[in-house]
């Protein structure tokens, strides 16, 4: 596998790895709020950035801290999807920039985006695969130039 290929390949798991994300991320939050819900703060409890102090029982300490961090996991799991979009942009503006053909880049979508294999862009594209595999060179070929900056990449800066 080439670099290039393994640059589109990134798409995929990016786009995977943000379906994930989003489900842990739905569930970080369910478990903060319950959290955040349940601790009973005492009229001297008051919260200083992330120290607290008052007469709080180890109990409410430790209710604290488990809230403080699902908190820090929220931010995590947001910050890492975040990067994951940035990353599907950054392969879309690339694509974009090399100025593939309708087929070429049908194929890319198919064989990269979609994760098919190449029997299965063919069927879909209604081609053989020796056709295929000359998509796929001239596709890889282009944004390869890209990539290695020997083509015009403004409409690539994200």
């Amino acid at each position: 596998m080439t670099n290039v290929e393994m640059f589109l390949r990134d798409y995929w798991h990016a786009k995977r790895s943000i379906g994930r994300l989003k489900l842990a991320l739905t569930e970080a939050r369910a478990a903060y709020e319950r959290g955040a819900a349940d601790v009973r703060c005492t009229s001297s409890l008051q919260r200083v950035g992330r120290k607290r102090s008052g007469g709080e029982s180890a109990v409410e300490r430790a209710a604290i801290l488990l809230v403080d961090e699902l908190g820090a996991e929220v931010k995590a799991i947001e910050k890492r999807l975040m990067d994951e979009r940035r990353t599907i942009a950054h392969i879309e503006a690339v694509v974009a920039a090399a100025g593939l053909h309708q087929q070429e880049m049908e194929y890319v979508r198919a064989r990269y985006f979609d994760n098919l294999s190449v029997e299965a862009v063919a069927q879909r594209m209604y081609c053989s695969t020796v056709t295929c595999w000359r998509l796929k060179k001239s596709a890889l070929e282009k944004i390869g130039a890209v990539l290695n900056g020997t083509r015009p990449v403004s409409a690539c800066e994200a």
